[in-house]
């Protein structure tokens, strides 16, 4: 007892600094009236309820400390203290529960802080309840967003805003792209359009115009990687996760396959600097 921990953020915060804001965290002993810079650079901390233990972070690291002396770096910590192991832990949700606290929460926050203790002449509970068996048919939680975008626009105020959550984060594939544009003729894809770019510079790589592939408008692209490619196919499923890698394409002047040849091209993830950079041109050549 007797003893507060304040933290001392800088005077101007902007945007970047969320969420690592850094403090520098103070103990202020009142029987003392001592001060005492306690942690650096830490970025959140909490104190136990017995006031015995501090746990605080620094950037993606959480530690542990006692709260009658400052930690020191490096040495042996004590027992029951120094930097948590969290790479193994998990945590279970039940999203769906997890929700229906969440929406009960936000109806509490809006009762007890709203600026109107009126709340514009709203009945909260009633709101609540009319809105509150959508719950059971939330699969995502964009899902959960949209409801209470939805049940709290009722309180017809400016300034309320939503967002956030957790959101899964999936794997991203990225597909590759050839800088051409396509015609469905005679049941192929034709090549109607190659973008040039320039070769020698690394953002404007044109796959179909590097050395010995030499495609032209007209050619028709006939398979990928040994795979018969027809205009009934979606021709971008038959790129995917092939950008920055090598990639054997069959093309040639006819549908039917002959005088057709194998080149090796390694598809791009964007285009939007080939197409970026021919309209520039196109534009220049007008002038």
């Amino acid at each position: 007892s007797g003893i507060l921990f304040i933290a001392e953020a800088p005077q101007v915060i902007t945007q970047a600094d969320y969420p690592n804001l850094p403090q520098t965290l103070y103990k202020w002993d009142l029987e003392k009236r001592k001060l005492d810079k306690f942690v650096e650079d830490l970025n959140d901390f909490t104190v136990s309820f017995n006031g015995e233990k501090l746990l605080y972070r620094k950037g993606e690291q959480w530690v542990m400390a006692g709260t009658d002396e400052p930690p020191t770096a490096g040495g042996k910590p004590k027992p029951g203290e120094g930097p948590l192991k969290l790479d193994s832990m998990l945590v279970y949700v039940e999203p769906r529960e997890m929700w229906k606290q969440m929406y009960r929460e936000t109806w509490r926050i809006e009762r007890d802080f709203f600026y109107d203790p009126n709340h514009h002449g709203l009945d909260l509970n009633k709101v609540a309840a009319r809105y509150q068996p959508y719950l059971d048919g939330l699969a995502s939680r964009d899902d959960f967003t949209y409801l209470l975008e939805d049940a709290l626009g009722e309180m017809t105020v400016g300034h309320m805003f939503l967002g956030g959550g957790e959101r899964p984060e999936p794997k991203k594939v990225k597909g590759g792209l050839l800088g051409a544009d396509y015609a469905q003729e005679n049941g192929r894809y034709r090549i109607t359009r190659v973008y040039d770019g320039e070769n020698w510079n690394p953002g404007l790589q044109a796959p179909l115009t590097q050395p010995g592939v030499n495609v032209k408008a007209g050619d028709y692209l006939l398979a990928v990687n040994g795979r018969e490619l027809r205009s009934s196919d979606n021709l971008y499923s038959f790129f995917e996760a092939t950008a920055g890698k090598q990639v054997v394409l069959k093309v040639g002047p006819s549908a039917d396959g002959k005088g057709s040849r194998d080149v090796t091209v390694v598809p791009v993830e964007s285009e939007e600097n080939l197409r970026r950079f021919a309209w520039i041109e196109g534009n220049r050549r007008k002038v």
